[in-house]
Protein backbone atom coordinates (compact mmCIF):
# COMPACT_ATOMS: atom_id res chain seq x y z
CA UNK A 1 0.00 0.00 0.00
CA UNK A 2 0.89 3.83 -0.28
CA UNK A 3 2.28 6.05 2.09
CA UNK A 4 -0.35 7.15 3.47
CA UNK A 5 1.73 9.37 6.56
CA UNK A 6 0.13 12.41 5.38
CA UNK A 7 -0.80 16.00 7.31
CA UNK A 8 -4.52 15.79 5.90
CA UNK A 9 -6.39 14.30 2.93
CA UNK A 10 -8.30 17.76 2.39
CA UNK A 11 -11.71 17.85 3.76
CA UNK A 12 -13.45 14.98 4.91
CA UNK A 13 -17.06 14.34 3.04
CA UNK A 14 -19.19 14.57 6.32
CA UNK A 15 -17.38 18.27 7.11
CA UNK A 16 -20.04 21.58 6.52
CA UNK A 17 -16.73 22.54 4.55
CA UNK A 18 -16.70 20.04 1.49
CA UNK A 19 -20.33 21.14 0.76
CA UNK A 20 -19.49 24.63 0.63
CA UNK A 21 -18.68 26.21 -2.53
CA UNK A 22 -16.90 29.20 -0.98
CA UNK A 23 -14.58 27.38 0.08
CA UNK A 24 -13.05 25.76 -3.09
CA UNK A 25 -9.94 27.36 -4.11
CA UNK A 26 -10.73 30.95 -6.44
CA UNK A 27 -14.27 30.15 -6.13
CA UNK A 28 -15.35 33.42 -7.60
CA UNK A 29 -12.54 33.58 -10.09
CA UNK A 30 -13.56 33.55 -13.76
CA UNK A 31 -10.77 32.17 -15.51
CA UNK A 32 -11.46 34.55 -18.73
CA UNK A 33 -12.07 37.83 -19.48
CA UNK A 34 -14.27 39.21 -21.59
CA UNK A 35 -12.17 40.39 -24.47
CA UNK A 36 -10.70 37.02 -25.03
CA UNK A 37 -14.04 35.42 -25.50
CA UNK A 38 -15.53 37.94 -27.62
CA UNK A 39 -12.24 37.42 -29.98
CA UNK A 40 -12.94 33.84 -29.64
CA UNK A 41 -16.48 34.22 -30.96
CA UNK A 42 -15.40 36.24 -33.66
CA UNK A 43 -12.83 33.92 -34.95
CA UNK A 44 -15.40 31.47 -34.73
CA UNK A 45 -17.84 33.05 -36.98
CA UNK A 46 -14.90 34.09 -39.46
CA UNK A 47 -15.21 32.42 -42.58
CA UNK A 48 -12.43 30.16 -43.84
CA UNK A 49 -10.63 32.08 -46.97
CA UNK A 50 -8.64 28.54 -48.13
CA UNK A 51 -5.10 30.31 -49.92
CA UNK A 52 -4.02 28.68 -53.42
CA UNK A 53 -0.80 28.50 -54.26
CA UNK A 54 1.87 30.09 -55.98
CA UNK A 55 1.59 29.91 -59.55
CA UNK A 56 5.23 28.85 -61.27
CA UNK A 57 5.01 32.10 -62.83
CA UNK A 58 4.44 33.95 -59.47
CA UNK A 59 7.10 31.88 -57.02
CA UNK A 60 8.75 34.55 -55.63
CA UNK A 61 5.47 37.20 -55.13
CA UNK A 62 4.11 35.95 -51.67
CA UNK A 63 1.62 38.29 -51.86
CA UNK A 64 -0.34 36.57 -54.74
CA UNK A 65 -3.47 34.91 -53.07
CA UNK A 66 -6.99 34.50 -54.47
CA UNK A 67 -9.84 36.47 -52.97
CA UNK A 68 -12.40 33.42 -53.28
CA UNK A 69 -10.90 30.68 -53.57
CA UNK A 70 -13.03 27.33 -54.63
CA UNK A 71 -13.27 24.57 -51.62
CA UNK A 72 -13.03 21.56 -52.84
CA UNK A 73 -15.17 18.78 -51.26
CA UNK A 74 -15.48 15.26 -52.73
CA UNK A 75 -19.48 13.64 -53.13
CA UNK A 76 -17.92 10.53 -51.78
CA UNK A 77 -15.39 8.31 -51.41
CA UNK A 78 -15.15 6.70 -54.95
CA UNK A 79 -16.38 9.48 -57.03
CA UNK A 80 -14.14 12.28 -58.26
CA UNK A 81 -14.71 16.14 -58.03
CA UNK A 82 -14.51 16.43 -61.92
CA UNK A 83 -15.55 13.61 -64.00
CA UNK A 84 -13.52 13.28 -67.11
CA UNK A 85 -15.79 13.83 -70.24
CA UNK A 86 -14.60 11.55 -73.46
CA UNK A 87 -14.94 13.49 -76.47
CA UNK A 88 -16.05 11.70 -79.48
CA UNK A 89 -14.16 11.33 -82.64
CA UNK A 90 -15.97 14.37 -84.28
CA UNK A 91 -15.25 16.14 -81.88
CA UNK A 92 -18.60 16.86 -79.95
CA UNK A 93 -18.60 16.21 -75.50
CA UNK A 94 -20.82 13.29 -75.08
CA UNK A 95 -24.00 14.36 -73.66
CA UNK A 96 -23.45 14.23 -69.96
CA UNK A 97 -26.99 13.69 -68.97
CA UNK A 98 -26.96 10.35 -70.53
CA UNK A 99 -26.80 7.86 -67.76
CA UNK A 100 -25.44 4.53 -68.69
CA UNK A 101 -27.17 1.51 -68.13
CA UNK A 102 -26.88 -0.50 -64.96
CA UNK A 103 -27.03 -4.39 -65.12
CA UNK A 104 -29.21 -6.54 -63.30
CA UNK A 105 -26.44 -7.56 -60.51
CA UNK A 106 -25.88 -3.73 -59.75
CA UNK A 107 -29.87 -2.72 -59.53
CA UNK A 108 -30.67 -6.32 -57.52
CA UNK A 109 -33.25 -7.49 -60.06
CA UNK A 110 -32.49 -11.02 -59.53
CA UNK A 111 -35.42 -13.31 -58.65
CA UNK A 112 -33.42 -14.75 -55.83
CA UNK A 113 -32.88 -11.27 -53.97
CA UNK A 114 -36.74 -10.44 -54.16
CA UNK A 115 -37.81 -14.11 -52.28
CA UNK A 116 -34.90 -13.99 -49.79
CA UNK A 117 -34.72 -10.10 -49.24
CA UNK A 118 -37.40 -10.18 -46.41
CA UNK A 119 -37.14 -13.96 -45.23
CA UNK A 120 -33.47 -12.65 -44.06
CA UNK A 121 -34.50 -9.47 -42.54
CA UNK A 122 -37.03 -11.11 -40.46
CA UNK A 123 -34.79 -13.97 -39.39
CA UNK A 124 -31.63 -11.29 -38.67
CA UNK A 125 -34.29 -9.47 -36.25
CA UNK A 126 -35.75 -12.26 -34.98
CA UNK A 127 -31.87 -13.96 -33.76
CA UNK A 128 -31.28 -10.45 -32.55
CA UNK A 129 -34.62 -10.21 -30.10
CA UNK A 130 -33.33 -13.84 -29.05
CA UNK A 131 -30.30 -13.22 -28.05
CA UNK A 132 -31.44 -9.95 -26.42
CA UNK A 133 -34.21 -11.98 -24.18
CA UNK A 134 -31.52 -14.33 -23.23
CA UNK A 135 -29.55 -12.05 -21.99
CA UNK A 136 -31.94 -10.37 -19.96
CA UNK A 137 -32.90 -13.41 -18.77
CA UNK A 138 -29.45 -14.16 -17.58
CA UNK A 139 -29.03 -10.83 -16.22
CA UNK A 140 -32.28 -11.29 -13.87
CA UNK A 141 -31.29 -15.02 -12.89
CA UNK A 142 -27.98 -13.64 -11.45
CA UNK A 143 -29.46 -10.78 -9.75
CA UNK A 144 -31.84 -13.09 -7.93
CA UNK A 145 -29.10 -16.01 -7.47
CA UNK A 146 -26.84 -13.08 -5.51
CA UNK A 147 -29.65 -11.55 -3.72
CA UNK A 148 -30.72 -14.81 -1.98
CA UNK A 149 -28.16 -17.51 -2.54
CA UNK A 150 -24.70 -15.61 -2.41
CA UNK A 151 -24.78 -12.59 -0.35
CA UNK A 152 -26.68 -13.33 2.53
CA UNK A 153 -25.43 -13.08 6.22
CA UNK A 154 -21.99 -12.45 6.95
CA UNK A 155 -20.85 -11.96 3.80
CA UNK A 156 -23.36 -9.68 2.55
CA UNK A 157 -22.92 -7.31 5.96
CA UNK A 158 -18.84 -7.30 4.78
CA UNK A 159 -19.81 -6.43 1.46
CA UNK A 160 -22.18 -3.42 2.83
CA UNK A 161 -19.18 -2.35 4.81
CA UNK A 162 -17.29 -2.17 2.38
CA UNK A 163 -19.39 0.10 0.16
CA UNK A 164 -19.45 2.83 2.95
CA UNK A 165 -15.86 3.37 3.78
CA UNK A 166 -15.20 7.11 2.34
CA UNK A 167 -11.63 6.64 3.04
CA UNK A 168 -8.95 4.76 0.96
CA UNK A 169 -6.86 3.18 4.56
CA UNK A 170 -10.75 1.90 6.04
CA UNK A 171 -11.09 0.53 2.59
CA UNK A 172 -8.44 -1.42 3.09
CA UNK A 173 -9.18 -2.62 5.94
CA UNK A 174 -12.84 -3.34 5.60
CA UNK A 175 -11.59 -5.98 2.21
CA UNK A 176 -9.00 -7.40 4.28
CA UNK A 177 -11.53 -8.67 6.19
CA UNK A 178 -13.93 -10.07 3.77
CA UNK A 179 -11.33 -11.75 1.90
CA UNK A 180 -10.38 -13.28 5.29
CA UNK A 181 -14.42 -14.65 5.51
CA UNK A 182 -14.87 -15.37 1.56
CA UNK A 183 -11.21 -17.86 2.53
CA UNK A 184 -9.25 -15.85 -0.51
CA UNK A 185 -6.29 -15.29 2.20
CA UNK A 186 -5.45 -19.11 0.92
CA UNK A 187 -4.96 -17.83 -2.15
CA UNK A 188 -2.64 -15.51 -1.41
CA UNK A 189 -0.27 -17.98 0.70
CA UNK A 190 0.19 -20.60 -2.31
CA UNK A 191 2.90 -19.61 -4.86
CA UNK A 192 1.57 -21.99 -7.70
CA UNK A 193 -0.02 -20.54 -10.16
CA UNK A 194 -0.95 -20.76 -14.33
CA UNK A 195 -1.41 -16.45 -14.67
CA UNK A 196 2.26 -16.11 -13.61
CA UNK A 197 5.93 -18.13 -13.93
CA UNK A 198 5.66 -18.25 -10.42
CA UNK A 199 8.66 -20.71 -9.97
CA UNK A 200 11.01 -17.94 -11.62
CA UNK A 201 9.43 -14.94 -9.37
CA UNK A 202 10.44 -17.22 -6.94
CA UNK A 203 13.90 -17.86 -7.76
CA UNK A 204 14.45 -14.09 -8.78
CA UNK A 205 13.63 -13.13 -5.31
CA UNK A 206 15.36 -15.67 -3.95
CA UNK A 207 18.69 -14.18 -5.52
CA UNK A 208 17.93 -10.89 -5.33
CA UNK A 209 17.79 -11.30 -1.28
CA UNK A 210 21.17 -12.92 -1.32
CA UNK A 211 22.76 -10.15 -3.33
CA UNK A 212 21.31 -7.13 -1.97
CA UNK A 213 22.46 -8.95 1.39
CA UNK A 214 26.13 -9.76 0.57
CA UNK A 215 26.01 -6.02 -0.90
CA UNK A 216 25.40 -4.61 2.54
CA UNK A 217 28.04 -6.28 3.95
CA UNK A 218 30.40 -5.04 1.46
CA UNK A 219 28.83 -1.89 2.06
CA UNK A 220 29.61 -1.77 6.00
CA UNK A 221 33.19 -3.59 5.59
CA UNK A 222 34.89 -2.20 3.05
CA UNK A 223 38.61 -4.83 3.93
CA UNK A 224 35.95 -7.54 2.83
CA UNK A 225 34.42 -5.19 -0.28
CA UNK A 226 38.10 -4.98 -1.70
CA UNK A 227 39.29 -8.21 -0.94
CA UNK A 228 36.37 -10.13 -3.00
CA UNK A 229 37.04 -11.77 -5.97
CA UNK A 230 35.32 -12.14 -9.24
CA UNK A 231 32.04 -9.50 -9.79
CA UNK A 232 31.16 -7.75 -6.76
CA UNK A 233 27.63 -8.45 -5.63
CA UNK A 234 26.25 -5.17 -6.42
CA UNK A 235 27.28 -5.11 -10.25
CA UNK A 236 24.97 -8.83 -9.95
CA UNK A 237 22.15 -7.31 -7.90
CA UNK A 238 22.04 -4.70 -10.76
CA UNK A 239 22.13 -6.82 -13.94
CA UNK A 240 19.54 -9.12 -11.97
CA UNK A 241 17.29 -6.01 -11.27
CA UNK A 242 18.00 -4.90 -14.99
CA UNK A 243 16.83 -8.08 -16.20
CA UNK A 244 13.99 -8.14 -14.40
CA UNK A 245 12.18 -4.78 -14.32
CA UNK A 246 10.74 -4.91 -17.17
CA UNK A 247 6.89 -4.73 -18.43
CA UNK A 248 5.13 -7.87 -17.64
CA UNK A 249 7.93 -10.15 -16.35
CA UNK A 250 7.13 -13.36 -15.84
CA UNK A 251 3.69 -12.30 -16.28
CA UNK A 252 3.45 -10.46 -12.94
CA UNK A 253 1.22 -7.84 -14.85
CA UNK A 254 -1.27 -9.97 -15.80
CA UNK A 255 -5.13 -8.62 -14.78
CA UNK A 256 -6.32 -12.08 -13.64
CA UNK A 257 -3.84 -12.12 -10.18
CA UNK A 258 -5.12 -9.17 -9.11
CA UNK A 259 -9.02 -9.66 -9.60
CA UNK A 260 -9.01 -12.85 -7.53
CA UNK A 261 -9.21 -10.85 -4.19
CA UNK A 262 -10.35 -8.06 -2.85
CA UNK A 263 -7.47 -6.52 -1.88
CA UNK A 264 -4.10 -7.09 -2.93
CA UNK A 265 -2.29 -10.37 -4.53
CA UNK A 266 -0.09 -13.37 -4.32
CA UNK A 267 2.02 -13.09 -1.42
CA UNK A 268 5.46 -13.65 -3.90
CA UNK A 269 4.54 -11.39 -6.07
CA UNK A 270 3.71 -8.65 -3.17
CA UNK A 271 7.79 -9.91 -2.21
CA UNK A 272 9.10 -9.40 -5.33
CA UNK A 273 7.68 -5.96 -5.59
CA UNK A 274 9.15 -4.69 -2.14
CA UNK A 275 12.55 -6.84 -2.59
CA UNK A 276 12.82 -4.82 -5.95
CA UNK A 277 12.04 -1.37 -4.35
CA UNK A 278 14.34 -2.47 -1.45
CA UNK A 279 17.14 -3.27 -3.92
CA UNK A 280 16.53 -0.37 -6.04
CA UNK A 281 17.29 2.34 -2.67
CA UNK A 282 20.19 0.41 -1.76
CA UNK A 283 21.85 1.08 -5.26
CA UNK A 284 20.64 4.66 -5.38
CA UNK A 285 22.21 5.35 -1.87
CA UNK A 286 25.25 3.22 -1.88
CA UNK A 287 28.31 4.36 -2.17
CA UNK A 288 30.04 1.57 -4.40
CA UNK A 289 27.96 3.27 -7.46
CA UNK A 290 29.60 6.20 -9.03
CA UNK A 291 26.67 9.27 -9.87
CA UNK A 292 27.49 8.23 -13.84
CA UNK A 293 26.83 4.84 -13.15
CA UNK A 294 23.64 5.74 -11.29
CA UNK A 295 21.89 7.56 -14.11
CA UNK A 296 22.90 4.94 -16.57
CA UNK A 297 21.20 2.46 -14.47
CA UNK A 298 18.26 4.66 -14.36
CA UNK A 299 18.26 5.34 -17.86
CA UNK A 300 18.14 1.51 -19.00
CA UNK A 301 15.19 1.07 -16.34
CA UNK A 302 13.11 3.74 -17.50
CA UNK A 303 13.58 2.76 -21.25
CA UNK A 304 12.93 -0.99 -20.41
CA UNK A 305 9.82 -0.21 -18.04
CA UNK A 306 8.22 3.09 -18.89
CA UNK A 307 6.35 5.57 -16.82
CA UNK A 308 2.92 5.45 -15.13
CA UNK A 309 0.35 7.19 -17.71
CA UNK A 310 -3.33 8.13 -15.76
CA UNK A 311 -5.46 7.93 -18.99
CA UNK A 312 -9.36 9.02 -18.65
CA UNK A 313 -11.86 8.11 -21.06
CA UNK A 314 -14.93 10.05 -22.10
CA UNK A 315 -18.28 8.20 -21.75
CA UNK A 316 -20.71 11.35 -21.24
CA UNK A 317 -22.02 11.06 -17.25
CA UNK A 318 -19.32 8.32 -16.96
CA UNK A 319 -16.74 11.14 -16.36
CA UNK A 320 -17.65 11.99 -13.62
CA UNK A 321 -16.35 8.74 -11.84
CA UNK A 322 -13.08 10.52 -12.77
CA UNK A 323 -13.06 12.50 -9.99
CA UNK A 324 -13.60 9.97 -7.88
CA UNK A 325 -10.61 7.85 -8.93
CA UNK A 326 -8.38 10.74 -9.43
CA UNK A 327 -9.23 11.58 -5.44
CA UNK A 328 -8.14 7.88 -4.57
CA UNK A 329 -4.95 8.20 -6.13
CA UNK A 330 -4.59 11.36 -4.71
CA UNK A 331 -5.04 10.39 -1.25
CA UNK A 332 -2.88 6.96 -1.51
CA UNK A 333 0.04 9.28 -3.12
CA UNK A 334 -0.20 7.62 -6.09
CA UNK A 335 -1.22 10.44 -8.65
CA UNK A 336 1.14 10.05 -11.53
CA UNK A 337 2.41 12.91 -13.47
CA UNK A 338 1.56 12.21 -16.90
CA UNK A 339 -2.42 12.77 -17.20
CA UNK A 340 -4.68 12.71 -20.53
CA UNK A 341 -8.01 12.10 -21.51
CA UNK A 342 -10.75 12.45 -23.99
CA UNK A 343 -14.04 14.05 -24.08
CA UNK A 344 -15.36 14.82 -20.71
CA UNK A 345 -11.87 12.79 -19.23
CA UNK A 346 -10.02 15.51 -20.78
CA UNK A 347 -11.71 18.47 -18.71
CA UNK A 348 -10.26 16.15 -14.93
CA UNK A 349 -6.88 15.75 -16.80
CA UNK A 350 -7.05 19.54 -17.15
CA UNK A 351 -7.75 19.86 -13.69
CA UNK A 352 -5.14 17.43 -12.12
CA UNK A 353 -2.80 19.00 -14.33
CA UNK A 354 -3.28 22.33 -13.25
CA UNK A 355 -3.09 22.21 -9.57
CA UNK A 356 -1.23 20.74 -6.93
CA UNK A 357 -1.67 18.32 -4.80
CA UNK A 358 -2.39 20.90 -2.05
CA UNK A 359 -5.29 22.61 -4.43
CA UNK A 360 -6.49 19.47 -5.27
CA UNK A 361 -6.80 17.87 -1.65
CA UNK A 362 -9.42 21.09 -1.36
CA UNK A 363 -11.16 20.76 -4.67
CA UNK A 364 -11.93 17.21 -5.12
CA UNK A 365 -14.50 17.28 -2.57
CA UNK A 366 -18.27 17.50 -3.25
CA UNK A 367 -18.76 21.20 -3.24
CA UNK A 368 -16.68 21.25 -7.18
CA UNK A 369 -20.31 20.16 -8.38
CA UNK A 370 -20.95 24.13 -8.35
CA UNK A 371 -18.52 24.10 -11.06
CA UNK A 372 -19.30 21.33 -13.35
CA UNK A 373 -22.75 22.58 -15.01
CA UNK A 374 -21.60 22.22 -18.42
CA UNK A 375 -25.17 20.78 -19.37
CA UNK A 376 -27.49 23.11 -17.69
CA UNK A 377 -29.04 24.46 -20.78
CA UNK A 378 -32.96 22.57 -20.92
CA UNK A 379 -33.73 20.06 -23.63
CA UNK A 380 -35.72 23.00 -25.54
CA UNK A 381 -32.53 24.77 -25.90
CA UNK A 382 -30.07 22.04 -26.60
CA UNK A 383 -32.38 19.81 -28.66
CA UNK A 384 -33.23 23.23 -31.30
CA UNK A 385 -29.48 23.68 -31.09
CA UNK A 386 -28.63 20.02 -32.11
CA UNK A 387 -31.62 20.37 -34.76
CA UNK A 388 -29.90 23.58 -36.58
CA UNK A 389 -27.04 23.20 -36.46
CA UNK A 390 -25.63 19.45 -35.76
CA UNK A 391 -23.87 20.62 -32.10
CA UNK A 392 -25.35 19.80 -28.94
CA UNK A 393 -23.02 22.32 -27.05
CA UNK A 394 -22.58 26.31 -27.75
CA UNK A 395 -18.60 26.50 -28.38
CA UNK A 396 -18.69 30.14 -26.48
CA UNK A 397 -20.09 28.85 -23.42
CA UNK A 398 -18.39 26.09 -23.31
CA UNK A 399 -15.07 27.88 -23.78
CA UNK A 400 -16.55 30.18 -20.39
CA UNK A 401 -17.42 27.17 -18.32
CA UNK A 402 -14.12 25.27 -19.45
CA UNK A 403 -11.71 27.79 -18.06
CA UNK A 404 -12.02 26.67 -14.94
CA UNK A 405 -10.61 22.89 -15.47
CA UNK A 406 -8.21 24.23 -17.62
CA UNK A 407 -7.40 27.41 -15.22
CA UNK A 408 -7.67 29.71 -18.30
Amino acid sequence: MADTKKATDGPSNSSPEAWDYHCLPDWDNPFYDEDGIIAFAAALSTPENVAASPSEENLLNSDSKKPNAERITALNDWRPVRQRRIRRVGGRRQKSDKRPRRGRDETREGWTYSIVKYPLLFFVFGWITFLGICYLLTRFYIYLYEQYVTWRGTRDRLRKALRVQDNYEDWVEAAKDLDRHLGNDKWKIEDEGSYYDWKTIRRVVRDLRRLRSEAEQDERDSNRRNGRIGRRAIDELRSNLEACIKHNFAGTDNPRLYSETYYGTKKLLQAYVDETSASLKFIFSSDQVTQADKRTFSKHLSANLGRTALCLSGGATFAYYHFGIAKALLDADLLPKIITGTSGGALVAALLATRTDEELKKLLVPAIAYRITACHDPFSVWFRRWWKQGARFDSVDWATRASFFTYG
